[in-house]
């Protein structure tokens, strides 16, 4: 049975997602501050998946987001009761794997997590492969804009010009589909599909800035290595040299 710790203080919403979840066979962890979420999460090490608030009443959502973020990739959804762009971004910006604005639905919330965990099958999937190597590039943008890519599909480290990248679980799924379709233009469509496995509204954004993040990561202020193709998508760009 998986497990899902809940950070949140408001108790309707701890209790029905707890009660759908338990349905649909996912046990939880409810905490109602940021304190106690902090110190559930210390003491166990069995979670799959963390709910967390943006709105807690002693520390903040994205403070507890960030010092997660500091020892474990495990996978985060975020919930907001503002309809603002900017909480969502800042979340993705600092680890957050997805997110949802209050009130939502719980069979919606349900969907995106079973979408994380088969995602996440899907990569234990892949052991038996070793090492993605590319050197990132485009003609005639100079050496100094030009990096050797390594992506070790078993322990999902990733090295950029020799330095290990610290990547949040979307960002690598990102680079690893990416990387697969070297040279081909990936539609936005199509990243949602394959990465996150579902459509919702304003997920087209929720690319954006994992693509900024990965640029920023990789040295890639300019969108050398992951190009925007407009009104098309995003494709990786690899040299042989």
């Amino acid at each position: 049975m998986k497990k899902i710790l809940i950070i949140d203080d408001d108790p309707e919403i701890r209790n029905l997602v707890s009660d759908f979840l338990l349905r649909e066979n996912i046990d939880t962890d409810p905490a109602e501050n940021g304190a106690d979420g902090m110190e559930l999460f210390s003491k166990n090490t069995d979670y799959d998946l963390v709910i967390l608030d943006i709105m807690l009443p002693d520390i903040s959502g994205t403070e507890i987001c960030k010092k997660i973020r500091e020892s474990s990739s495990i996978p985060i959804i975020m919930l907001t009761a503002r309809n603002e762009d900017i909480d969502k971004i800042l979340g993705l910006e600092i680890g957050a794997d997805d997110y949802l604005t209050k009130p939502f639905n719980p069979h919606e919330l349900a969907a995106r997590i079973k979408a994380i965990f088969r995602r996440k099958e899907l990569d234990r999937s892949d052991k038996g492969k070793s090492v993605l190597k590319l050197r990132l590039g485009k003609e005639g943008t100079g050496i100094k804009q030009r990096i050797a890519l390594e992506i070790d599909l078993n322990s999902r480290i990733v090295r950029a010009g020799g330095k290990e990248v610290k990547l949040t679980n979307r960002e690598y799924q990102l680079l690893v589909y990416l990387a697969d379709n070297k040279g081909i233009v990936i539609s936005r469509d199509s990243l949602l599909q394959n990465i996150w496995g579902f459509d919702f509204y304003g997920q087209s954004r929720t690319i954006d800035v994992h693509i900024k993040q990965l640029r920023k990561k990789l040295g890639d202020p300019n969108g050398v290595f992951i190009e925007t193709i407009w009104s098309a998508g995003y494709r990786l760009n690899y040299t042989n040299e």
